[in-house]
């Protein structure tokens, strides 16, 4: 059942992604609905009756849907903070941040603090509603099938496949690396394995797929900030940082507090 549901999703991703974005057509919303189609497909043919259990669509609101969208945050900071240290990049200031998402936005503001959280809380409502096509795979009927077998082991090997579809995205239509599409091949399935771990963190404990879908959306729409003050590579070298410490934070969690547990919770 896991083979099915992955056969499906980069099924659908490569078959649908060699074109150029500029002339792609509907393509890359079927390449984005790949995992969300091959997990209600494989649902349905296999949890008959079960479906919203194996999707992980219960609708349970806690604290972690909140989290959820302060965690891209704080992976920014510190990421901004790397950057700062260890890159000639020019850091933007607050003011100018915001005058350059104005401009590609052809929008004007009075207060650039209150313009940027508007723009963040809009991306990651908008992000959001695109990643519940890829969650509904990941962090839906993967995790179902694969949280069992541990947390480490389910979340390195969901972040593997997550990084692998995303490939003819990345090369063909140039999405996160229109420079360096071939550097990309190499550092955007990195980036997924390393952020896999915090996903499945608050699909544990959110239980349900929705803060995993909010931290993902959210999570799309901060990154532009850090894009204003770097290049593509920096972006992702920062990332890698950032993330790290969200992975050492929860080795911590998980042996101080136990809330990580090598079975499926909730």
């Amino acid at each position: 059942m896991d083979k099915s549901v992955i056969r499906r999703a980069i099924g659908v991703a490569w078959f649908n992604g060699w074109n150029d974005i500029a002339h792609a057509g509907v393509t890359p919303l079927v390449f984005v609905a790949g995992p969300a189609l091959a997990a209600l497909l494989c649902s349905f043919m296999f949890y008959k009756g079960r479906q919203l259990e194996a999707l992980g669509l219960r609708f349970r609101l806690n604290r972690w849907w909140l989290l959820a969208l302060l965690i891209p945050l704080a992976l920014t900071a510190i990421s901004l903070g790397v950057i700062a240290l260890f890159s000639p990049s020019k850091m933007l200031s607050l003011e100018e941040t915001a005058q350059h998402l104005a401009d590609l936005k052809h929008q004007q503001f009075s207060n650039p603090s209150s313009y940027l959280i508007g723009s963040y809380l809009m991306g990651a409502v908008g992000y959001s509603a695109l990643a519940i096509l890829e969650e509904l795979g990941w962090r839906g009927y993967l995790y179902h099938l694969w949280r069992p077998f541990g947390f480490w082991r389910a979340s390195f090997a969901a972040g593997l496949i997550w990084g692998i579809w995303h490939l003819p995205m990345n090369y063909c239509f140039g999405a996160n690396f229109s420079e360096h599409r071939l550097a990309g091949l190499a550092l955007f399935p990195i980036f997924t394995v390393l952020f896999a771990p915090l996903m499945t963190f608050v699909r544990d404990r959110g239980q349900s797929i929705r803060p995993a879908v909010i931290l993902h959306g959210a999570n799309n729409a901060a990154s532009i900030f850090i894009l204003f003050s770097t290049g593509e590579i920096q972006f992702f070298l920062a990332g890698y940082v950032s993330l790290t410490i969200a992975i050492l934070l929860i080795v911590i969690t998980q042996r101080k507090y136990g809330l990580v547990a090598d079975r499926r919770n909730g």
